[in-house]
């Protein structure tokens, strides 16, 4: 995207689509502060894909604009074309615990089954200290994962974290 940025003529306006497709790829790529202005450009431009707006929520979650990704939480359940269920509950789960109601977002993530939702409740176990539970999820990732998107590195180091954690007996 950055060749793509350097082509652009900056006074032509930018195409949604494409702008839509940035967004999109920024928060698969990790980089959900990059994602949030093409998301919440896209958002206005099509105002009522649930999907865009979820994912502009969690790009907003990841970046501590809790308050955000609340309120579009809130707008998508209002909208015709609506986000998979899935999505938006892993969503909202990652939004009750970035509000630290963590019993919500553990109910939340145990009925969730795609692999995107068991990493994000791999990191939320990781996050609360809880490694042994966390590498038990982080193995389903890595076992379900194609091959050429296989998240290790979450893996391995949660592994790394609990070994240290060990007693030589232990180990």
């Amino acid at each position: 995207w950055e060749g793509f940025d350097a082509l652009r003529d900056p006074r032509a306006p930018p195409d949604t689509l494409v702008e839509t497709a940035r967004g999109i790829l920024y928060l698969g790529r990790d980089e959900p502060c990059r994602a949030i202005s093409p998301l919440a450009d896209a958002c206005r431009a099509f105002e009522d894909v649930g999907f865009l707006a979820v994912f502009w929520s969690d790009a907003a979650i990841q970046c501590g604009e809790i308050d955000l990704a609340e309120r579009l939480l809130a707008d998508v359940r209002n909208m015709p074309h609506q986000a998979p269920r899935e999505t938006v509950e892993r969503v909202t789960a990652e939004l009750c615990a970035a509000r630290d109601h963590d019993d919500a977002a553990e109910r939340l993530y145990r009925h969730l089954h795609e692999l995107r939702s068991t990493l994000s409740f791999a990191r939320f176990l990781e996050s609360r200290g809880r490694l042994r539970e966390a590498i038990e999820r982080y193995a389903l990732v890595v076992h379900g994962a194609p091959r050429e998107t296989k998240p290790a590195k979450p893996y391995v180091a949660a592994m790394d974290g609990w070994w240290a954690e060990q007693s030589g007996s232990e180990r």
